[in-house]
């Protein structure tokens, strides 16, 4: 990899967040269902290419800690934020280590999963060539490998836009002139454009609102660097293929041809070969811009069709919300179904029905195929569908597998035990306090972004597992009194101890409440 690049991030470091579909229990769910045997998650080897400062590794080590894991990145400034950070958090089992891609040999060992996010598209031809030969080298026989990159033909939209932004930048020095810069010529543009409703305005205007709320790291390593190479799917496949790695499937498999039209569905398998040709179709469908590839061995058999069996041995979680207030389980009726993200599913089997309902009003509690199907059965009672137990086992798991597809339930083959409701001495994790104390971002034992407001940042901090409520309202009062935390009634600072300690008591509940619907509370 160039010296460029290198400096780039040096110069500005990239934002390391958690990433959810690189957690090794994504990656083992799919495999899992798609007819292999990866490794068990909590006793996992991990390597993460492009690590940046270990944002994406310090939760999954320190939440896995029989696990091991190693993240390798040529700024030698990041690694070194990163090794600071581990040690201070005291994780023996996560390894940072600033190195070239191209240097790495034999001695790296071997790894369950193996993630890049954010390389493979922003590097020279040399390097992605050399990245894959890792995965092929260094992958256990079961193993699994992330790879993201920008994908054609979405890419070729947004490639103008950069190109506006990179010419317009291409004399200016200091990184946060040049992105400044480049936020300025592109909203210029987008309301200079003189057909204001044709395509190009329309190209222009989304891009400046995807980047508006990102950092000046995103645009500065996203649209401003040398290197940036999207490929269609089917090209990133043939170069798997060359290094002995076929395709597994997307870390986030919802985003599959499940979610389309039967009758689309019906028309793109008949004009498709196999399923690569058919994933190409979709990019074209959609006109996808980014991919999140799994990969494995050549020699490895996939089942493409996953079977209820394996749904019976996952854990499944579920938000998705009937969109009736008063869904009918027990009747033939289609019921709707939304999630967060606003996708939906529509269906009239009372088992799925129950379960989505279910799922949803124990939310995030993890159930085992056992456990869910025993409150199904409950809750549809005698009335329910009568089939044998077999039939309707078997009818439940498949109707998880095509809620997991559709994105409206999770599938897990391990989760880190999380407190449903905030006990008398809540506890967390000295990453998550950390984080909290010092204004980062919080990740939660999801892994995923949680968004804290200051007194519920301040009320983590705390939750060492050593000090009850009484012992947390203590601290409270005394981060008010010495003015580090504001408390006001009414538009009201409160100054008077008694209304201190009265209004605190108040809040520090619907604090910690607030606090284990986050998931950052760990389990007794």
């Amino acid at each position: 990899m160039s010296a460029n690049v290198s400096n780039s991030y040096d110069q500005v470091p990239y934002d390391s967040r958690p990433r959810y579909a690189t957690h090794p229990d994504c990656l083992a769910t799919l495999g899992r269902l798609l007819g292999l045997s990866p490794a068990p998650v909590p006793r996992c080897r991990v390597l993460e290419l492009g690590c940046s400062t270990g944002g994406n590794l310090f939760p999954l080590a320190e939440s896995l800690p029989g696990s091991q894991f190693v993240g390798i990145d040529l700024s030698v400034r990041q690694i070194e934020t990163g090794q600071k950070v581990a040690a201070a958090l005291g994780l023996t089992n996560l390894r940072l280590q600033a190195c070239s891609i191209l240097d790495l040999d034999s001695s790296l060992g071997e790894f369950d999963y193996i993630i890049a996010h954010g390389v493979y598209s922003w590097v020279p031809e040399a390097v992605r060539d050399k990245l894959l030969q890792v995965c092929k080298d260094h992958l256990a026989p079961q193993g699994i490998a992330y790879i993201s990159y920008n994908t054609y033909p979405g890419w070729y939209l947004r490639a103008g836009a950069r190109d506006l932004m990179t010419f317009h930048t291409r004399e200016f020095d200091d990184p946060q002139q040049k992105v400044h810069q480049a936020r300025a010529i592109l909203d210029y543009f987008r309301d200079i454009v003189p057909d204001q409703e044709g395509t190009w305005h329309r190209v222009l205007k989304e891009e400046a609102e995807l980047i508006r709320p990102e950092g000046d790291y995103y645009v500065y390593h996203e649209h401003l660097e040398a290197e940036n190479h999207p490929v269609y799917f089917t090209q990133f496949i043939e170069h798997a293929r060359r290094h002995g790695l076929q395709y597994l499937g997307e870390a986030q498999m919802h985003t599959s041809l499940s979610i389309y039209p039967a009758e689309v569905q019906r028309t793109l398998r008949s004009i498709s070969t196999d399923l690569i040709q058919l994933e190409q179709y979709l990019d074209f469908l959609k006109n996808r811009t980014f991919r999140r590839t799994l990969l494995v061995h050549e020699q490895l058999e996939l089942t493409r069709t996953p079977g209820p069996e394996v749904a019976q041995t996952l854990l499944a979680v579920g938000s998705a919300k009937p969109v009736s207030e008063t869904p009918e389980l027990l009747s033939d009726k289609v019921e709707e179904f939304v999630n967060d993200s606003g996708a939906t599913v529509s269906t009239n089997v009372p088992f799925a029905k129950a379960a989505l309902t279910i799922l949803y009003e124990q939310w995030p509690k993890p159930f085992t195929f056992e456990q869910l199907w025993h409150a199904v059965q409950t809750r549809l009672g005698a009335a329910g569908p009568q089939y044998t137990a077999e039939q309707g086992r078997g009818l439940l798991a498949r109707s998880l597998v095509h809620l997991y597809l559709s994105g409206l339930a999770s599938l897990h083959t391990y989760l880190t035990p999380l407190a449903l409701q905030p006990g008398e001495r809540p506890r967390s994790t000295p990453l998550l306090r950390l984080q909290a104390r010092t204004g980062a971002g919080v990740t939660n034992l999801r892994h995923k972004q949680a968004e804290l407001n200051v007194f519920d940042r301040a009320v983590l901090s705390l939750c060492d597992g050593q000090r009850d409520r009484a012992g947390l309202l203590e601290e409270l009062i005394q981060l008010v009194t010495r003015g580090e935390i504001g408390l006001k009634r009414e538009g009201r600072e409160l100054t008077d101890l008694a209304e201190i300690r009265a209004a605190l008591a108040e809040e520090l509940t619907e604090s910690l409440t607030r606090l284990a619907r986050s998931l950052v509370l760990l389990a007794d």
